[in-house]
This record gives structure tokens, C-alpha cells and sequence, in this order.
């Protein structure tokens, strides 16, 4: 939680976290979500509905924390109108209704790099979700098959693949 605090400068709720030694050490969880600079004006960031997660003895005690590998099921990933920058958003776009907290008292932390590593992220079924300027409008919302991210945490970037379908034009894209 602390390590998607400090990489998202986010508010990270955690319904379960159950840690299993063995026969082999698996980390599972549900319920993550996360609201960017803890905002409850506007929907989530990130949601996933259930994770499970495999380790090694060393990579749960070491720091930084190193998972092998992240199962993650109901993906889903809100960018609100205007992008991340929420704090400096145009005045006349709406936050759902709702004056904005103040700024989030979330203390920073050391580098997500510090803290997490995960090897290789897959997630079946995701979603993007793009909130448009326009209150009377419609999110674009693009579904996410087979999602494999690599290297997460690694200052160099994380490689991706998936297959998404686009919404407009109505259509299937291989990317990476």
C-alpha cells in the first residue's frame, strides 16, 4: 500500500491482503483501489476486484519487496477530464458535482522503486476509461485483453503487449 501511495501520490484502499508460505509463498488480495490524491470527487484511478500474486522467500522479506509474478482480475482504469493533472484543472470542468477536497496530506514516501518490484503483471480482462470535457458526454471506454506489463517498478519504463478493442472506429488492435 505504501509503495502505490508513494508511486501514484495516491490514497490506496486494500479490502483483504493474504500472504501464504506455503507450500510456496502467493500473496491474494481484493478490493484495491486507488484514488488519486485521494480524491472522492471523481471515480478511482485504479480498481482491480481480486489479485494473486507469487514470490520468492527472499523477494517478500528483501527490500526492495520483489514479486515474481501478479495475477490481477477486474482491471479497471479511470483518467478523469483533463487528464492526471487534476489540481490544475480548467475551473469550469465539473468534479461530479462537488467542490474538490484540499490537497491530499499524503506525506511522500521513498521511490515505488524502492519499495516494489514486480517481474510480470497479466491481467485478462481490463478496461481504460477516458472521461470526456463534456458533461453530456459519454466516457470512451476501451477493453483490454491479455495485458502482460514486465519489469514494473524498474526505472526504465515497463514493457507492455495486449490486445485492445478501440471503440471509434469499432475495432480490434494488437499493441506494445
Amino acid at each position: 500500500v505504501a509503495a502505490l501511495n508513494a508511486k501514484f501520490d495516491s490514497q490506496v484502499e486494500l479490502g483483504s491482503l493474504q500472504v501464504s508460505l506455503f507450500p510456496k509463498p502467493v500473496v491474494t488480495g481484493e478490493g484495491v483501489v486507488l484514488r488519486y490524491k485521494g480524491r472522492t470527487d471523481v471515480p478511482p484511478l485504479l480498481s482491480v476486484r481480486s489479485f494473486s500474486s507469487s514470490a520468492g522467500i527472499v523477494g517478500l522479506w528483501g527490500r526492495p519487496i520483489r514479486l515474481k509474478t501478479l495475477d490481477v482480475e477486474g482491471y479497471d482504469i479511470r483518467i478523469p477530464a483533463g487528464g492526471f493533472d487534476l489540481d490544475n484543472a480548467s475551473p469550469d470542468t465539473p468534479q461530479a458535482g462537488t467542490t474538490p477536497p484540499p490537497p491530499s496530506k499524503i506525506a511522500p514516501q521513498r521511490k515505488a522503486s524502492d519499495t516494489l518490484l514486480i517481474d510480470r503483471v497479466v491481467a485478462r480482462e481490463a478496461t481504460l476509461e477516458i472521461a470526456t470535457k463534456d458533461p453530456s458526454g459519454l466516457p470512451r471506454r476501451f477493453d483490454i485483453h491479455n495485458l502482460e506489463m514486465t519489469g514494473i517498478g524498474e526505472a526504465t519504463g515497463a514493457p507492455f503487449r495486449a490486445q485492445v478493442t478501440n471503440p471509434k472506429p469499432r475495432g480490434d488492435v494488437d499493441t506494445s
